[in-house]
């Protein structure tokens, strides 16, 4: 696997190989926790979110959406 270079600082200077890819396994288990999740946890409909959003941005506050199950 190729590690991308990573700029840390305006000197140019690259992060460690060793620290990319521990972000990147940790990128991979929350991807994974959260696959789990939609399967097995509360799922919304993409409807009532998006309503929920534009209360939000309207208003600044808004009732949350209840949760749809499979």
């Amino acid at each position: 696997m190729k590690i991308p270079f990573i700029k840390t600082s305006q000197h140019g200077s690259s992060a460690h190989p060793m620290d990319c890819a521990n972000h990147y396994n940790q990128f991979i288990k929350d991807a994974l926790v959260a696959d789990h999740a939609i399967d097995t946890g509360e799922q919304y409909s993409a409807r009532d979110v998006h309503t929920w959003l534009e209360h939000l941005a309207r208003d600044g506050k808004a009732e949350r959406p209840k949760p749809d199950r499979k």
